[in-house]
């Protein structure tokens, strides 16, 4: 238990310095659940947002940070490009019937 004043005080900003930062990790998990469930461009730009603010705020190392970026900048692209494929692919088959 914090004995002098400025322990006390230093107490009180931890803990509310814990409960901001894990609001802000629980945003960031159900945005990237978001977009792991629907790839858009519109889900893609709010994961990066969140994780550039989350990187300002000294939560997660820089090179974590962009190595989450590009995961999931390659996840949407194949998520997209596979629904282009079999849009394609159905549109190729009745037309050869």
């Amino acid at each position: 238990m914090p004995i002098t004043e400025g322990a006390k005080k230093k107490l009180r900003q931890d803990k509310k310095r814990t409960e901001r930062n894990l609001r802000s990790k629980n945003t960031l998990k159900q945005a990237i659940k978001k977009l792991k469930k629907t790839p858009s461009q519109k889900n893609l730009s709010l994961v990066f947002r969140l994780l550039d603010i989350s990187g300002k705020k000294n939560m997660f190392h820089k090179n974590k940070i962009k190595r989450l970026k590009s995961k999931f900048s390659q996840i949407s692209k194949m998520k997209s490009s596979k629904k282009q494929e079999s849009v394609t692919k159905k549109g190729q088959n009745r037309a050869k019937k």
